[in-house]
């Protein structure tokens, strides 16, 4: 009398394990073959740029590495870094997909903060020599062109290092602080040097000259100055010099004409 075979738990499980790893693979397959289909290949990159005037649209669009791409698979931050490492006027990118073949690309540039003008001798004061060289920083200090640019105040120092690409840091990343502060305070600042670690900034009208030690706090000089601006208003004085590099600032007031 012949018996029914009968299939142990085990096989039964194992076969099920084959089946689902078999449909498992059939839709990874099948996705990536959706993901890899030409009809998703990026063909088109439309380019909106504000202040990035260091290329024109066809170099950004090819720059971004964007053509040819997945459109599910695109990183945006590796066409942004593409960017930013070839042309240092991009502060930022932002990628918008448009299904299923077609991106914008939007580029943020930096906005001229200052000019910093290089000089050859470090002893000498910037009145009695030429620039070697300028360059123009946004206001987290990249150094992004070496266009002449008016309205925005000019910086002199002496530092061989400073370099398109490269970002001020250190003590120099302090003028800047200094820059924006004393702008809210509705101080134009016309022109400024670096002596001795020590920051000189004057007015569009050549008064007051204003001294700050970079390597101390600067909130503290900022705080001190807004003060001594404050009174000065109320007092209705026309300041001429403020050395803020001391823990009593140095002041001196324009001599009023007598009556």
């Amino acid at each position: 009398m012949w018996k029914r075979r009968r299939f142990k738990p085990k096989q039964v499980f194992q076969s099920k394990k084959i089946i689902l790893l078999a449909i498992f693979i059939l839709i990874l397959i099948f996705v990536v073959s959706f993901i890899r289909a030409k009809l998703f290949i990026i063909n088109k990159v439309d380019i909106e740029s504000a202040q990035a005037g260091c290329a024109d649209e066809e170099e950004f669009r090819k720059s971004s590495n964007l053509l040819g791409q997945s459109f599910f698979l695109l990183n945006p931050k590796d066409a942004e870094n593409s960017l930013k490492s070839k042309y240092f006027c991009v502060k930022s990118t932002r990628v918008n997909k448009k299904f299923p073949d077609t991106v914008k690309l939007q580029i943020a540039g930096r906005t001229p903060f200052a000019k910093i003008l290089i000089l050859k001798d470090k002893e000498a004061s910037p009145a009695a020599q030429n620039p070697e060289g300028f360059f123009i920083v946004d206001e987290e200090g990249v150094v992004f062109a070496k266009d002449d640019i008016g309205g925005i105040p000019n910086i002199y120092l002496y530092d061989p290092g400073v370099a398109l690409g490269k970002r001020l840091n250190g003590i120099y990343s302090n003028l800047l602080v200094i820059l924006g502060k004393v702008k809210t305070f509705g101080i134009n600042v016309r022109e400024g040097w670096i002596t001795d670690s020590s920051f000189v900034i004057k007015e569009g009208d050549g008064t007051p000259r204003i001294i700050f030690a970079l390597e101390d706090e600067i909130d503290i000089q900022i705080a001190s100055l807004q003060l001594i601006l404050d009174k000065a208003k109320i007092d209705s004085s026309k300041l001429e010099f403020i050395d803020l590099r001391f823990d009593k600032p140095i002041i001196r007031f324009v001599e009023k004409s007598p009556k």
